[in-house]
């Protein structure tokens, strides 16, 4: 019921208008489900026109400004290592989610589904290169650690790194690792997250694009397929979800946790996480939130929560398509 709130949100939204342009009292039933919803509708969306301070925050809250203002620019972005399989059809899209970066000028980067190598056409040194305005960093690499080709999570911090650890889980190459940066003289705690996921594969997809109902046997075994991939991903989410909040409630320091939970705002997963913590765009997002660019392109999973010390200026989720997820950047101030 999670996955399918956006548009049971819209057949209540069009039944409402319906019922009202026929003027019949019926239009109440799918109203209050809507009202009754108000908490899941603000974490998917925020009518608050704040798009119109896009440009103007970028030109206000440059480096300088932000650092007199005691703000971080923080992105949170899955890369899905950096277009290596040319999924999306376009050579550059490397180059152009670079382009992206580096005209942002954050101040703190959560990387997640980070590829590099340590010879050939995508070093490391490469990267590093590109991202000088961040120049320290801390990698913790999933898949072929000791092998050319890497893959991984990373943070990359404009301010001195003092502290780091990494948070495992079982039966997964899913992580969580946290970053301790010298903010000014005082400690911020980052946690970047990817958490499990579904692992639908080609033809799971391609059932769901040529999706039509005829309860055959072998529409049957699909749904099962993918039921039973749903059921192991959220059971594995709740177990790390509760992992990765006990870790947030005993930090010694304030904390911004960002990344790619792979669940929606109305998951145990999403609850669980934000306990305690603010979510930057019901704070100060607008628009439509959604954060997967995928087939199934309503789903918001990518979030950067905080402490409530902090204030969140503007957040603002862009719609590039160089990945399948959307790159999300916030400013904060430091209460």
């Amino acid at each position: 019921m999670g996955l399918a709130y956006p548009y049971l949100l819209l057949v209540n939204a069009g039944m409402t208008i319906f019922w009202l342009i026929l003027k019949k009292k019926e239009f109440l039933i799918s109203f209050i489900s809507i009202i009754a919803g108000w908490n899941i509708l603000t974490s998917v969306i925020q009518l608050n026109f704040r798009f119109t301070k896009d440009k103007q925050f970028s030109e206000t809250y440059d480096r300088s400004a932000r650092m007199n203002n005691q703000t971080l620019k923080i992105l949170t972005y899955n890369v899905r290592a950096f277009n290596l399989y040319n999924w999306t059809n376009d050579d550059r899209a490397r180059d152009s989610i670079f382009r992206f970066i580096i005209l942002e000028d954050p101040d703190i980067i959560c990387f997640q589904e980070y590829y590099t190598q340590e010879y050939g056409t995508f070093t490391s040194s490469d990267l590093y290169e590109l991202l000088k305005n961040t120049p320290y960093r801390h990698i913790h690499y999933t898949i072929g650690e000791n092998r050319n080709s890497r893959y991984g999570i990373a943070t990359f911090s404009a301010f001195p790194i003092i502290g780091n650890g990494t948070i495992s889980f079982n039966n997964t190459v899913n992580i969580t690792i946290y970053t301790d940066i010298d903010f000014m003289g005082d400690t911020l705690r980052i946690f970047n997250n990817h958490l499990q996921s579904i692992h639908l594969n080609k033809r799971n997809y391609a059932f769901i694009d040529s999706l039509r109902l005829r309860y055959s046997d072998q529409q049957l075994q699909e749904i099962l397929d993918i039921s039973f991939r749903l059921k192991d991903a959220y059971i594995k989410r709740a177990e790390q979800a509760e992992i990765l909040s006990e870790h947030i409630a005993s930090s010694p320091y304030r904390v911004i946790v960002c990344g790619d939970f792979n669940d929606t705002p109305v998951s145990y997963t999403y609850k669980k996480i934000k306990s305690g913590l603010f979510d930057s765009f019901v704070e100060a997002g607008s628009g439509i939130g959604n954060t997967y660019s995928g087939r199934l392109p309503s789903f918001r999973i990518d979030y950067i929560l905080h402490s409530p010390e902090f204030t969140a200026l503007h957040t603002h989720r862009i719609r590039l398509k160089l990945s399948d997820h959307y790159p999300v950047f916030t400013y904060l101030r430091i209460d």
